[in-house]
């Protein structure tokens, strides 16, 4: 397992290297036990809590995971997380095909492992803990890699 993983927001070009001290083994567990383990079950899974709207839709993968972020059902953000740089170029182009791309800084396909962050709403709707949810949702994949 890779000891890193690159993050990205493509609206505005924000990336990091995001390294496993970085991320809360009680945060992740949640989120596996939340959001993945529904998810990866074909059910939908939820964001922080079963009171708040935000909701998580999507398919789990060996080497790739789209996720997508819903607020009282409407979709507010698509993360890609790719494991494998075969996977890399496709997941890419699918993330982007959704989006006019005029609108978006000159980005690079990251090296794998990597986790894009694609938003539909200004950024400042966006809850607090949204950026740390995406890398600890990452990095529960990273780990667990074949679901």
């Amino acid at each position: 397992m890779s000891r890193y993983l690159n993050w990205l927001v493509l609206n505005d070009g924000v990336f990091e290297r995001v390294t496993a001290d970085f991320i809360d083994p009680i945060e992740e567990a949640g989120i596996i036990d939340r959001t993945l383990i529904p998810v990866a079950s074909g059910e939908t899974g939820w964001a922080m809590s079963r009171r708040d709207g935000y909701r998580v839709t999507g398919e789990i993968g060996s080497k790739r995971t789209t996720l997508k972020l819903l607020d009282e059902g409407a979709v507010i953000a698509d993360i890609a997380i790719c494991l494998h740089s075969r996977s890399s170029e496709r997941l890419w182009s699918e993330l982007l095909s959704s989006i006019d791309q005029d609108s978006l800084p000159d980005l690079i396909i990251p090296e794998s492992p990597w986790c894009a962050v694609l938003w539909y709403a200004p950024e400042v709707v966006y809850p607090q803990w949204f950026d740390q949810w995406t890398k600890t949702a990452a990095f529960g994949i990273l780990r667990r890699s074949g679901w």
